[in-house]
């Protein structure tokens, strides 16, 4: 079997791994050709093995590696044997006990640990050598565009989700047997799956010709189905545990939705670059470190922090609010009903008894602050911001809102640019370009 010819990036990679004899651990995405490297690499060893701990794993590299390089599990593998290079997949589920000791213990041999996951024991002291980026990846044109998100709360809007995203072969992540339902997400994946029925089969197939599956913790490393176009989490990952997002979403390297019930995406984000430089950081919180996203003000989808267009709506996408927090979409005419100045008439005359000045506090739905009614300064601020709502929802515009802040956010009629404003400031405030498609 002769090697493949690589791509540029691969091509680097290998490049750097044998130019040093040094051991260490390249992070590589899923879909960024792992098996490939490691094939290209092996060839250059009189005396190369290659251990992992996936069955699924074995089968993959078995079609790949040239029928010398023999392939171990850590039980398997023989210290005796004077290798030259030892190569561990999936090397982030190295652990410190007597079997994967044993693979440590080749006096002289060189370790290569490949992974998409940098989170390892810490017993492992090997150096990281190379990370490849997921954003060359999409620069290249092999990754699919940044994923999109859907915040879900039932199964009704989750079916919503996926319908209005045209997703066709859909894999949902549940965490225990009593969450599976089957009307609703089709054939149960676990372990004792055999190997040839942990993809969509004709079976799966609805009446619609969607197909869902649903697993517990199965379908993520070393699994691959180039139909799944779609993810829904129904299962809540731990902060302590952000590997297992990141190889979820890895199922969906051909692009893709990912509808969220357990606000995993909130706490994440969807840019795995800064996802996977956080990883292994020890006493630092991955989710705080997690870029904020961007709401697209036309379908609501929770996006990229690089994208500036919806890839579905072709809104402009704005810049997340220097709070970090997402703009939130504000229900102007629930607001105009309820706070109309016509149902404060009784009140601007009527002095409030619970304050020096006969003011009445009132919250105002669309900052942080207290507009004062009555007679002073407060019944200017009240009809500035009531003004800019009504005027606006007559025109037919959309309002967004960041909790906590007095910013207040609206697009233009055709999309192509937002802008967002001050409350704090009142009429001498302006309008800021804050996104443009």
């Amino acid at each position: 079997m002769t090697a493949a010819t690589l791509r540029p990036y691969q091509q680097q990679v290998l490049d750097l791994l044998l130019a040093s004899q040094q051991s260490g651990i390249v992070v590589a995405p899923t879909g960024s050709g792992k098996s490939l490297i490691i094939d290209a690499l092996v060839r250059h060893y009189a005396r190369a093995i290659v251990v992992v701990n996936e069955l699924t794993v074995k089968g993959q590299l078995g079609e790949r590696l040239p029928d010398e390089v023999p392939i171990a599990s850590p039980l398997s593998f023989d210290p005796a044997v004077p290798y030259d290079l030892i190569v561990i997949d999936e090397v982030h589920h190295y652990r410190r006990d007597r079997a994967w000791g044993r693979v440590f213990s080749t006096p002289g041999a060189r370790i290569i640990g490949f992974t998409a996951t940098p989170v390892w024991d810490a017993s492992l002291s090997l150096p990281l050598l190379v990370r490849i980026p997921y954003a060359v990846l999409r620069e290249q044109g092999f990754l699919a565009a940044p994923l999109t998100g859907v915040l879900s709360r039932s199964e009704e809007e989750t079916d919503a989700a996926l319908s209005t995203s045209l997703c066709r072969r859909t894999v949902f992540y549940i965490s225990q047997r009593e969450q599976h339902q089957p009307t609703h997400m089709g054939r149960l994946i676990t372990a004792d799956t055999p190997a040839e029925q942990r993809h969509f089969l004709p079976s799966d197939i609805r009446p619609d010709g969607s197909a869902r599956i649903c697993n517990i913790a199965t379908l993520t490393t070393g699994w691959d189905d180039p139909d799944i176009d779609s993810i829904v989490l129904c299962r809540r990952i731990g902060a302590d545990n952000p590997q297992t997002y990141l190889q979820i979403l890895g199922r969906l390297r051909r692009g893709g939705v990912v509808v969220d019930r357990a606000d995993n995406i909130l706490r994440f984000g969807l840019d795995e670059d800064a996802l996977s430089e956080t990883l292994g950081q020890r006493g630092v919180s991955t989710p705080s470190l997690a870029p904020a996203l961007k709401r697209c003000v036309g379908c609501q989808r929770l996006l990229h922090p690089r994208q500036t267009v919806c890839p579905y709506c072709g809104f402009a996408c704005p810049p997340p609010h220097r709070s970090g927090k997402l703009w939130e979409p504000l229900p102007v005419e629930a607001w105009l009903k309820l706070l109309r100045p016509e149902g404060l008439e009784a009140k601007r005359w009527k002095l409030c008894p619970y304050t020096n000045k006969g003011l009445w506090p009132i919250k105002l739905p669309v900052a942080n602050i207290t507009a004062w009614v009555g007679r002073g300064d407060g019944v200017e601020k009240w009809s500035f911001v009531w003004r800019i709502l009504k005027e606006g929802s007559e025109k037919g515009a959309s309002f967004w809102v960041v909790p906590g802040s007095s910013w207040i956010m609206t697009p233009s009629p055709d999309g192509d640019v937002v802008y967002a404003r001050d409350l704090l400031k009142g009429e001498e405030g302006t309008w800021v370009c804050i996104g443009r498609r």
